[in-house]
């Protein structure tokens, strides 16, 4: 007989299992605020594209669930920096709320394609890259409502904006690459490297803040909530 998935790669889930978990926690939240703040903003043609955006979310959160099953590693029910995060999102309004997903999904960018790049089942890597793709299509949607948001402040009203933004993204990048520093290295990756790649993704992210409104991606996204059944029945059971 041959070993189980957690047996077979026992130094990969001791390396990255509570970072996983810490991850999947983050992934799992709710959309009730966000739709507040989309109503109290004024844009109730946010509600159902930001309600799927949510949705995909708690997605990944189900098969990073599923993932931590397969390496018997136990969910978590808190963890200071998803409280952090979620106190952030919380402080104003859909702006605020929007620019902190922004700042989590570039993390969790860059997260999830050093694990889809090392992971070492192909099942796994197929999950981490689909995630990771999916964060990448994110980053269109978010940049579009927010330049949607954006429209008709003054350039130092923005300026000033994007600057809180880049502050708490970078340092956001540098807790992360701390804290989950055992599974970065487990993924080839040091620290350094990682906070690396988040600022020079930032970068671009602020590049793109520019101002442009894309209609068709403000729109329900066709991208959100793919079928994963593919993904799902590769997992060993």
């Amino acid at each position: 007989m041959s070993p189980g998935p957690r047996v077979a790669n026992e130094q990969w889930w001791v390396g990255v299992g509570r970072s996983l978990a810490t991850f999947q926690l983050g992934e799992s939240g709710g959309g009730r605020h966000i739709a507040a703040a989309a109503i109290a903003a004024g844009r109730t043609d946010l509600l159902e594209p930001l309600a799927l955006f949510v949705r995909e979310e708690q997605e990944h959160a189900r098969l990073l669930g599923l993932v931590l099953d397969l390496g018997e590693v136990d969910r978590i029910g808190e963890h200071w920096t998803d409280g952090a995060f979620v106190d952030m999102r919380h402080i104003g309004g859909l702006r605020t709320e929007l620019l902190t997903l922004l700042v989590a999904e570039i993390v969790g960018f860059q997260y999830y394609a050093a694990l889809a790049d090392s992971a070492p089942t192909p099942a796994l890597r197929s999950v981490f890259s689909a995630i990771r793709d999916d964060e990448a299509l994110h980053f269109a949607f978010l940049i579009s409502v927010m330049n949607s948001l954006f429209a008709g402040w003054s350039r130092p009203r923005r300026t000033a904006a994007l600057g809180v933004f880049r502050v708490v993204a970078d340092a956001s990048a540098v807790v992360m690459a701390i804290d989950h520093r055992h599974a970065l290295g487990t993924a080839g990756i040091s620290p350094a490297r990682f906070v690396t790649r988040c600022w020079d993704l930032r970068r671009s992210l602020i590049d793109r803040l520019s101002g442009s409104i894309y209609p068709e991606l403000l729109s329900v996204p066709h991208s959100f909530s793919p079928p994963r059944a593919t993904l799902e029945s590769a997992l060993p059971h």
